[in-house]
Formats: structure tokens, C-alpha cells, sequence
């Protein structure tokens, strides 16, 4: 994952509570970061960039890590485009599972 640049500071403060409550989750399941990276399909070092620096809703990763960790995708005040995608994204994967 190269180095995440958010030009404004809402945005920032979003990734950087997910940042953390990805890491909270993680550790009240007792799942390492290497174990939850090989979950949802990256390394433990992206897991641990994640956690230290936040990650934008446009991440592969931020869905895949909400599902897993039970995380609400709209509890981290992203807005605009990301949480247009962010719906078409959890819409495709209810019907993908139920259908």
C-alpha cells in the first residue's frame, strides 16, 4: 500500500478513527494482524499501515475489514463520493451472498 495522502482534514480524522477502530476490534477478537491481513486479503503490513495511519473508503481493504471486524462502514463520517460507494459496494455484496 503506498503512503495514503488525504487532502482534507475531515477525511483524515475518518480514516484515523477507522485506523483505530480496526485495531480495537482486532485485539478484543485476538486476532493478530497477520491472521486478519490473510482474512481479508492483504499483508500484516497493510494491516498495520491501516491501523497507524487510517484508510480511505476507496481501499480495497475497507470493506472486507468492516465485515470481518463487525464494523459499521458509516460510523466514520465519510461522505460525498466514498459513501456512494461505499453503498453500491455493501449492496452488490448482500445480493452477491443471497442470491
Amino acid at each position: 500500500m503506498s503512503k495514503v495522502r488525504f487532502s482534507d482534514e475531515n477525511v483524515l480524522q475518518s480514516a484515523l478513527a477507522f485506523g483505530e477502530a480496526v485495531r480495537h476490534a482486532r485485539e478484543e477478537l485476538g486476532i493478530t494482524q497477520t491472521a486478519l491481513g490473510r482474512i481479508v486479503g492483504c499483508t500484516q503490513a497493510n494491516v498495520k499501515q491501516i491501523e497507524q495511519i487510517g484508510v480511505s473508503p476507496r481501499s480495497k481493504y475497507f470493506l472486507p475489514l468492516c465485515e470481518e471486524l463487525g464494523l459499521n462502514p458509516f460510523a466514520f463520517g465519510f461522505e460525498g463520493d466514498n459513501l456512494a460507494e461505499i453503498k453500491m459496494r455493501l449492496v452488490d455484496s448482500w445480493i452477491e451472498k443471497h442470491s
